[in-house]
């Protein structure tokens, strides 16, 4: 088997420990079903972000489907859970100067917005998945009321959003000699329009939240 996986941009240096875990052999067992035994014989590390390039670059059997995106100068702004990953790739090959990692990510987010609510409206207990929702659509209902709470999360977000465009423009030099900036992670959909609105040449990748791996995935069948 070969395998592709990637490290935030930060832990990249330990991309040779983390290939030596993955070759060899592995015996896994996955729920109620028999034992199963493989080889890993080759590894691929690559900067997570570099995933959401791929996943646009590339058709699912590894074929380059996208010249603009592969031969071009790129940027990705990968807004993950803890951090937000920026990296710079020239022609598929990534600029280690122009790559950086922030420690802001969407669990920041969320943590702000569920603290309002705890300290506002002390009898709503949400659930992770129930206040995704309640971000997602801008209100909630509250002893019968509805809610809203978009000026609350506009305030939350977008110093956040700030933050990383101030990020972005100073490690890219503006941005203005990027073909395209692609906009991924799990907190793209949160951040993703604040940041579109900055650079006019940005667009948030399909199915951001996955994808990073799609790209690895689209990799793999490279070899």
């Amino acid at each position: 088997f070969a395998v592709v996986t990637g490290l935030p941009v930060s832990f990249y240096k330990d991309k040779g420990q983390l290939q030596e875990l993955f070759l060899g052999q592995h015996r896994v067992k996955r729920n109620d079903r028999n034992w199963q035994s493989f080889t890993v014989t080759d590894c691929r590390v690559i900067p997570q972000p570099f995933g959401a390039v791929l996943a646009v670059a590339l058709d699912t059997n590894g074929r380059v489907i996208n010249s603009d995106i592969a031969q071009g100068n790129i940027g990705v702004i990968d807004v993950g859970g803890k951090t937000t990953n920026l990296l710079s790739v020239s022609r598929l090959s990534e600029i280690s100067k122009e790559t950086a990692s922030i420690s802001l990510g969407a669990w920041d987010i969320v943590r702000q917005i569920r603290q309002h609510l705890a300290s506002e409206f002390p009898d709503l207990d949400l659930r992770d998945h129930e206040l995704s929702q309640v971000i997602i659509q801008r209100w909630f209902t509250y002893f019968g009321d509805t809610i809203g709470i978009g000026e609350v999360i506009d305030d939350i977000l977008m110093p956040m959003a700030e933050q990383v465009v101030a990020e972005a423009s100073q490690l890219w030099n503006s941005g203005a000699r990027l073909n395209k900036i692609l906009v991924a992670g799990g907190g793209a959909n949160l951040l993703g329009q604040y940041i579109l609105d900055h650079f006019q040449h940005a667009y948030i990748v399909d199915n951001p939240t996955f994808a990073n791996v799609e790209g690895f995935y689209r990799f793999s069948q490279r070899f």
